[in-house]
């Protein structure tokens, strides 16, 4: 018997050895996964304002299917953060804020007149969890290659970096919001079973082909 087969066979869109990718509204297709199934969540959800419930309501899903003592990561918009922080607080503990910096961006956060040079990474826990290995808060990522496959695209190099200090091999990699792959990647890179969810065919199909092309 395969690990996947206690997750949901409807709406899969691609398969490796390594992970299945879903193609359809996560806050959906998360609530047929089983209980206490996911070792780590590592996500970035999208920012604009008619999205911001995607972070709370994705947090009520992950609660009853994250294994205890594990880790829930997020990207985030520090825009929205006094609105979304404390609703995600309902159903995840608090463990830390990171930051990610961003070299060569200088996008300027208009209706507050501030230069953005940075992104916050809210780092949640159900239970009382610990990295494997010690982590910096502060994460340099290379310059990134943005538009090239997603409007909103992250470097890889963040996410291999703190997937590998959460999380240990054969876990199980949750990112209900895969945009263009990054995720993925990181988790085949560093040999981790991994679940992506996405709800625009386009990216899914970009995603397929990324992750085809590191494997032989």
């Amino acid at each position: 018997m395969s690990w996947k087969d206690e997750f949901p066979k409807e709406n899969r869109f691609f398969e490796t050895e390594n992970g299945i990718l879903y193609c359809g509204d996560s806050l959906e297709i998360l609530q047929d996964f089983p209980k206490e199934s996911i070792d780590l969540v590592f996500t970035d959800p999208p920012y604009l304002a008619k999205f911001k419930h995607l972070y709370y309501e994705s947090a009520r899903l992950i609660q009853p299917i994250l294994k205890n003592n594990t880790f829930a990561i997020y990207y985030a918009s520090d825009y929205w953060f006094d609105d979304i922080f404390p609703k995600m607080l309902n159903y995840l503990n608090y463990f830390g804020l990171f930051h990610l910096e961003l070299p060569g961006q200088n996008t300027l956060l208009f209706p507050r007149n501030i230069i953005v040079g940075c992104k916050t990474i809210m780092v949640f826990t159900k239970g009382k969890a610990k990295p494997y290995r010690r982590v910096r808060n502060i994460t340099k990522s290379p310059e990134r290659k943005t538009g090239e496959l997603h409007k909103w695209q992250q470097s890889v190099e963040p996410a291999i970096y703190l997937i590998n200090a959460m999380s240990k091999e054969g876990d199980i990699v949750l990112d209900p919001f895969i945009g263009s792959g990054t995720t993925l990647e990181a988790c085949e890179r560093l040999n981790r079973k991994w679940i992506g969810i996405e709800i625009d065919t386009k990216y899914c199909e970009i995603a397929k082909q990324r992750i085809g092309n590191l494997i032989p």
